[in-house]
């Protein structure tokens, strides 16, 4: 099979650029925007850090969304290497993202919050709690695919 690529967030970027808000649900309480862009190509390995039953269902609607969408080949897996990682906050992981990126979440980010980290090599979600996880993996989810992106 060919191998395809997709440029991950360019149009929410482009959107940001362009001083056009972010079409996200929920939307974050707080956006930083970064220069570059990260490019999937397949086969993308998504991991989750831990054996969370949560935390591999969020991954399953990325990876599910990737194959019927842009036709990528997403394998889902254990650990912190993937291309699209999923990780909790409190967990080894989760700690090393959040200090690569020099973050850490505020007190209110407990029960539903999460971070989001692109850098060319990979997208990481950080989140304090399942539902931080999957709240995360949602937000990168819609920054692949923006509404009205023609997706």
């Amino acid at each position: 099979m060919k191998a395809r690529a997709l440029a991950l967030l360019l149009p929410a970027l482009t959107a940001l650029a362009c001083g056009q808000a972010l079409k996200l649900l929920p939307y974050p309480r707080q956006v930083a925007r970064q220069a570059g862009e990260l490019r999937l190509r397949g086969p993308v390995k998504i991991t989750v850090d831990g054996g969370s039953k949560a935390d591999r269902f969020a991954a399953s609607l990325l990876s599910r969304e990737l194959v019927h969408i842009d036709r990528l080949e997403p394998k889902v897996g254990r650990g912190d290497g993937g291309a699209l990682v999923l990780a909790r906050a409190d967990s080894r992981a989760g700690r090393k993202w959040l200090r690569r990126a020099g973050l850490t979440l505020p007190a209110a980010a407990q029960t539903e919050g999460y971070a989001l980290v692109v850098t060319p090599e990979r997208a990481v979600v950080i989140g304090a709690s399942a539902a931080g996880v999957f709240y995360g993996a949602e937000t990168l989810r819609q920054l692949i695919h923006p509404a009205g992106a023609g997706q």
